[in-house]
């Protein structure tokens, strides 16, 4: 995780550290599987998935609120 955040990401926010977690765990599982069984993974589990309500909206400009108030995201 140390890694990651000094090198990928630069700045791991609060309300996001269980997506970031979630997605190097993924990454470390499937690290030895061939790369078309992790595409039809990917693929998938999007396509089992519903509207996502924490990025709803979030390139028009619509950025998460954290639970304490404060707005989140490129503004």
């Amino acid at each position: 995780m140390r890694r990651s955040a000094a090198g990928i990401h630069h700045r791991i926010g609060g309300t996001y550290l269980d997506l970031y977690a979630s997605s190097l765990a993924w990454h470390e599982n499937s690290r030895r599987q061939p790369f078309s069984e992790k595409v039809k993974d990917v693929l998938g589990a999007s396509m089992r998935h519903g509207v996502s309500r924490k990025f709803c909206g979030y390139w028009q400009g619509v950025y998460p609120v954290d639970p304490l108030g404060w707005e989140l995201g490129g503004r």
